[in-house]
Protein backbone atom coordinates (compact mmCIF):
# COMPACT_ATOMS: atom_id res chain seq x y z
CA UNK A 1 0.00 0.00 0.00
CA UNK A 2 1.24 3.46 -0.87
CA UNK A 3 -0.10 6.77 0.41
CA UNK A 4 0.22 10.03 -1.50
CA UNK A 5 0.24 13.29 0.46
CA UNK A 6 -0.67 16.50 -1.36
CA UNK A 7 0.65 19.72 0.18
CA UNK A 8 -0.94 23.02 -0.82
CA UNK A 9 1.38 26.03 -1.03
CA UNK A 10 -0.49 29.28 -1.65
CA UNK A 11 0.81 32.83 -2.16
CA UNK A 12 0.43 35.30 0.70
CA UNK A 13 -2.87 37.03 1.31
CA UNK A 14 -2.33 40.72 0.64
CA UNK A 15 -2.44 43.56 -1.86
CA UNK A 16 -0.04 42.12 -4.44
CA UNK A 17 -1.27 41.01 -7.87
CA UNK A 18 -0.22 37.41 -7.21
CA UNK A 19 -1.78 37.27 -3.74
CA UNK A 20 -4.17 34.49 -2.78
CA UNK A 21 -7.72 35.48 -3.67
CA UNK A 22 -9.51 35.49 -0.34
CA UNK A 23 -9.81 34.25 3.19
CA UNK A 24 -12.01 31.15 3.64
CA UNK A 25 -11.37 29.85 0.10
CA UNK A 26 -11.27 26.05 0.20
CA UNK A 27 -9.49 23.39 -1.83
CA UNK A 28 -9.92 19.64 -2.17
CA UNK A 29 -8.36 17.16 -4.59
CA UNK A 30 -9.38 14.03 -6.45
CA UNK A 31 -7.58 11.70 -8.85
CA UNK A 32 -9.55 11.11 -12.05
CA UNK A 33 -9.58 7.86 -14.02
CA UNK A 34 -9.16 9.63 -17.34
CA UNK A 35 -6.82 7.63 -19.59
CA UNK A 36 -3.25 8.78 -19.11
CA UNK A 37 -3.84 10.55 -15.81
CA UNK A 38 -2.90 7.52 -13.74
CA UNK A 39 -0.34 5.02 -14.92
CA UNK A 40 1.31 2.11 -13.15
CA UNK A 41 3.33 -0.97 -13.95
CA UNK A 42 4.47 -4.11 -12.21
CA UNK A 43 7.65 -3.70 -10.18
CA UNK A 44 9.22 -6.92 -11.48
CA UNK A 45 7.44 -7.52 -14.78
CA UNK A 46 7.24 -3.97 -16.01
CA UNK A 47 3.82 -4.81 -17.46
CA UNK A 48 1.40 -1.86 -17.52
CA UNK A 49 -1.74 -1.90 -15.41
CA UNK A 50 -5.02 -0.88 -17.02
CA UNK A 51 -7.93 1.12 -15.69
CA UNK A 52 -10.69 -1.01 -14.20
CA UNK A 53 -13.80 -1.79 -16.20
CA UNK A 54 -16.15 -0.60 -13.40
CA UNK A 55 -17.86 -3.90 -12.88
CA UNK A 56 -17.67 -3.81 -9.09
CA UNK A 57 -14.88 -6.38 -8.99
CA UNK A 58 -11.19 -5.68 -8.45
CA UNK A 59 -9.13 -7.85 -10.78
CA UNK A 60 -5.40 -8.45 -11.07
CA UNK A 61 -3.66 -5.86 -13.22
CA UNK A 62 -6.36 -3.19 -12.78
CA UNK A 63 -6.16 0.35 -11.48
CA UNK A 64 -9.40 0.98 -9.59
CA UNK A 65 -11.02 3.95 -7.86
CA UNK A 66 -13.40 4.46 -4.96
CA UNK A 67 -15.28 7.74 -5.13
CA UNK A 68 -16.48 7.34 -1.53
CA UNK A 69 -12.91 7.59 -0.18
CA UNK A 70 -13.76 5.02 2.45
CA UNK A 71 -11.98 1.96 1.03
CA UNK A 72 -14.77 -0.35 2.16
CA UNK A 73 -14.57 -3.80 0.65
CA UNK A 74 -16.81 -4.15 -2.38
CA UNK A 75 -17.02 -0.43 -3.21
CA UNK A 76 -14.04 -0.19 -5.59
CA UNK A 77 -14.50 -0.16 -9.37
CA UNK A 78 -18.23 0.50 -9.29
CA UNK A 79 -20.06 2.12 -12.21
CA UNK A 80 -19.79 5.58 -10.62
CA UNK A 81 -16.13 5.23 -9.61
CA UNK A 82 -14.71 7.60 -12.23
CA UNK A 83 -12.43 9.27 -9.71
CA UNK A 84 -11.31 9.02 -6.11
CA UNK A 85 -13.19 10.70 -3.31
CA UNK A 86 -12.20 14.16 -2.20
CA UNK A 87 -9.22 14.73 0.02
CA UNK A 88 -9.63 16.60 3.27
CA UNK A 89 -10.54 20.23 2.70
CA UNK A 90 -7.78 22.85 2.76
CA UNK A 91 -9.00 26.23 3.99
CA UNK A 92 -7.20 29.53 3.32
CA UNK A 93 -6.84 31.93 6.24
CA UNK A 94 -4.78 35.05 6.81
CA UNK A 95 -3.61 33.82 10.21
CA UNK A 96 -4.00 30.65 12.25
CA UNK A 97 -3.84 29.57 15.87
CA UNK A 98 -1.04 26.99 15.88
CA UNK A 99 -0.92 26.16 19.58
CA UNK A 100 -3.08 26.40 22.69
CA UNK A 101 -1.53 25.65 26.08
CA UNK A 102 -2.08 25.99 29.79
CA UNK A 103 0.91 27.28 31.75
CA UNK A 104 1.64 27.29 35.48
CA UNK A 105 3.65 30.51 35.29
CA UNK A 106 4.41 33.35 32.88
CA UNK A 107 6.30 36.61 33.36
CA UNK A 108 6.07 36.52 37.15
CA UNK A 109 2.42 35.49 37.27
CA UNK A 110 1.64 32.04 38.71
CA UNK A 111 -1.47 29.95 39.05
CA UNK A 112 -2.53 29.12 42.60
CA UNK A 113 -0.76 26.20 44.22
CA UNK A 114 -3.87 25.35 46.22
CA UNK A 115 -7.13 26.74 47.58
CA UNK A 116 -6.73 28.07 51.11
CA UNK A 117 -9.91 29.81 52.25
CA UNK A 118 -12.35 31.95 50.31
CA UNK A 119 -11.02 34.65 47.98
CA UNK A 120 -9.51 35.36 44.54
CA UNK A 121 -7.38 32.67 42.89
CA UNK A 122 -5.37 32.52 39.67
CA UNK A 123 -6.92 29.35 38.24
CA UNK A 124 -5.44 29.32 34.71
CA UNK A 125 -2.88 30.89 32.39
CA UNK A 126 -3.84 30.31 28.75
CA UNK A 127 -1.24 30.58 25.96
CA UNK A 128 -2.43 31.11 22.35
CA UNK A 129 0.07 31.23 19.45
CA UNK A 130 -0.47 32.87 16.06
CA UNK A 131 1.31 31.40 13.03
CA UNK A 132 4.34 33.08 11.51
CA UNK A 133 3.27 34.63 8.20
CA UNK A 134 3.56 37.70 6.00
CA UNK A 135 -0.12 38.16 5.19
CA UNK A 136 -1.64 41.64 4.97
CA UNK A 137 -4.98 43.27 4.32
CA UNK A 138 -5.82 44.95 1.00
CA UNK A 139 -3.86 48.03 2.07
CA UNK A 140 -0.72 46.14 3.03
CA UNK A 141 -1.26 46.25 6.81
CA UNK A 142 -0.07 43.09 8.59
CA UNK A 143 -2.89 40.78 9.66
CA UNK A 144 -3.31 39.88 13.32
CA UNK A 145 -5.03 36.84 14.72
CA UNK A 146 -7.93 38.18 16.76
CA UNK A 147 -9.51 36.01 19.44
CA UNK A 148 -13.27 36.54 19.18
CA UNK A 149 -14.61 34.16 21.81
CA UNK A 150 -13.40 31.75 24.48
CA UNK A 151 -15.33 28.80 25.92
CA UNK A 152 -13.47 27.34 28.89
CA UNK A 153 -14.48 23.96 30.29
CA UNK A 154 -14.50 24.20 34.09
CA UNK A 155 -14.77 21.27 36.50
CA UNK A 156 -15.13 21.74 40.24
CA UNK A 157 -16.28 20.01 43.36
CA UNK A 158 -20.02 20.10 44.01
CA UNK A 159 -19.61 22.18 47.17
CA UNK A 160 -17.20 24.71 45.65
CA UNK A 161 -18.94 28.02 44.85
CA UNK A 162 -17.57 30.44 42.24
CA UNK A 163 -18.87 33.96 42.73
CA UNK A 164 -17.19 35.57 39.71
CA UNK A 165 -14.33 35.10 37.24
CA UNK A 166 -12.32 37.44 35.02
CA UNK A 167 -9.75 37.18 32.23
CA UNK A 168 -7.05 39.57 31.03
CA UNK A 169 -3.94 39.51 28.90
CA UNK A 170 -0.75 39.31 30.94
CA UNK A 171 1.30 42.38 30.08
CA UNK A 172 -1.61 43.88 28.16
CA UNK A 173 -2.95 47.41 28.34
CA UNK A 174 -6.59 46.61 29.07
CA UNK A 175 -8.31 45.79 32.37
CA UNK A 176 -9.65 42.33 33.17
CA UNK A 177 -13.15 41.57 31.87
CA UNK A 178 -15.81 39.30 33.31
CA UNK A 179 -16.41 35.75 32.19
CA UNK A 180 -19.96 34.43 32.03
CA UNK A 181 -19.76 31.68 34.67
CA UNK A 182 -23.41 30.62 34.67
CA UNK A 183 -22.43 27.31 33.06
CA UNK A 184 -20.81 26.15 36.29
CA UNK A 185 -20.75 28.24 39.45
CA UNK A 186 -23.16 27.13 42.16
CA UNK A 187 -22.89 24.37 44.74
CA UNK A 188 -25.01 22.04 42.59
CA UNK A 189 -22.84 22.12 39.43
CA UNK A 190 -19.64 20.21 38.72
CA UNK A 191 -18.90 20.84 35.02
CA UNK A 192 -19.80 23.50 32.47
CA UNK A 193 -18.56 26.38 30.33
CA UNK A 194 -17.23 29.78 31.29
CA UNK A 195 -17.52 32.04 28.27
CA UNK A 196 -16.35 35.39 26.96
CA UNK A 197 -18.37 35.90 23.80
CA UNK A 198 -17.15 39.42 22.91
CA UNK A 199 -13.47 39.05 23.67
CA UNK A 200 -12.24 41.61 21.12
CA UNK A 201 -14.91 44.19 21.86
CA UNK A 202 -13.55 47.46 23.24
CA UNK A 203 -16.41 47.82 25.75
CA UNK A 204 -17.29 44.30 26.87
CA UNK A 205 -14.04 42.54 25.99
CA UNK A 206 -10.31 43.30 26.12
CA UNK A 207 -10.21 45.17 22.80
CA UNK A 208 -6.72 45.46 21.32
CA UNK A 209 -5.35 42.88 23.78
CA UNK A 210 -7.27 40.20 21.86
CA UNK A 211 -5.00 40.78 18.83
CA UNK A 212 -2.03 38.44 18.44
CA UNK A 213 0.66 39.42 15.93
CA UNK A 214 2.16 36.92 13.50
CA UNK A 215 4.60 34.58 15.24
CA UNK A 216 3.55 35.79 18.70
CA UNK A 217 2.15 33.94 21.72
CA UNK A 218 -0.28 35.80 23.98
CA UNK A 219 -0.91 34.73 27.57
CA UNK A 220 -4.19 35.30 29.39
CA UNK A 221 -4.84 35.04 33.14
CA UNK A 222 -8.10 33.63 34.51
CA UNK A 223 -8.96 34.68 38.08
CA UNK A 224 -11.86 33.18 40.05
CA UNK A 225 -13.44 34.38 43.28
CA UNK A 226 -14.19 31.22 45.25
CA UNK A 227 -16.15 30.49 48.40
CA UNK A 228 -14.93 27.28 50.03
CA UNK A 229 -17.17 24.77 51.76
CA UNK A 230 -14.66 22.44 53.42
CA UNK A 231 -11.61 20.36 52.63
CA UNK A 232 -13.04 19.10 49.33
CA UNK A 233 -12.87 22.20 47.15
CA UNK A 234 -11.26 21.74 43.72
CA UNK A 235 -11.29 23.53 40.36
CA UNK A 236 -9.79 22.76 36.93
CA UNK A 237 -9.94 24.96 33.82
CA UNK A 238 -9.41 23.31 30.43
CA UNK A 239 -10.37 23.34 26.72
CA UNK A 240 -12.29 20.37 25.34
CA UNK A 241 -13.48 21.45 21.86
CA UNK A 242 -10.55 23.00 19.99
CA UNK A 243 -11.49 21.50 16.63
CA UNK A 244 -15.22 21.95 16.82
CA UNK A 245 -17.09 23.85 14.17
CA UNK A 246 -19.86 25.64 16.02
CA UNK A 247 -20.41 28.58 18.34
CA UNK A 248 -19.40 26.54 21.41
CA UNK A 249 -15.93 25.76 20.06
CA UNK A 250 -13.24 26.43 22.67
CA UNK A 251 -11.57 29.24 20.71
CA UNK A 252 -13.27 31.24 17.95
CA UNK A 253 -10.88 33.47 16.03
CA UNK A 254 -10.77 36.02 13.24
CA UNK A 255 -8.10 36.43 10.57
CA UNK A 256 -9.15 39.92 9.51
CA UNK A 257 -11.86 38.74 7.14
CA UNK A 258 -13.50 35.56 8.42
CA UNK A 259 -14.45 34.17 11.84
CA UNK A 260 -13.30 30.58 12.24
CA UNK A 261 -14.57 28.07 14.82
CA UNK A 262 -12.14 25.28 14.01
CA UNK A 263 -8.47 25.56 15.01
CA UNK A 264 -7.39 22.68 12.72
CA UNK A 265 -4.97 21.42 15.36
CA UNK A 266 -3.88 17.80 15.73
CA UNK A 267 -5.38 17.69 19.23
CA UNK A 268 -8.87 18.55 20.46
CA UNK A 269 -8.38 18.99 24.21
CA UNK A 270 -5.92 20.70 26.54
CA UNK A 271 -6.09 20.07 30.27
CA UNK A 272 -5.29 22.70 32.84
CA UNK A 273 -4.01 22.09 36.35
CA UNK A 274 -6.35 20.80 39.04
CA UNK A 275 -6.18 23.10 42.07
CA UNK A 276 -7.14 21.52 45.39
CA UNK A 277 -7.98 22.95 48.77
CA UNK A 278 -5.22 22.73 51.37
CA UNK A 279 -5.89 19.83 53.70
Amino acid sequence: TSYLYVKVVTPNIGDAVAATADSADTFAFTIASTTGHVVAEGVDSGDPLTLGNKNGTVAEGEIVMDDHADGTAGTFDETTDNETGDTKIFTVSGSQVTAVTFETTYSGTNIAANINGSGDYNVAIVGITNSSNNNTDSEGVALNNIIKELNLRVKKDTLTVVNSATIKRIGGSQSAVALDITGVASSTETSGLWTQATFDNTSTGIGADAKIAAGETAYFLVVANITVAGNVDTITVSFDDLNGNDTESSVRWYDGTTTFNNLYLDYTEVDGVKIDETT
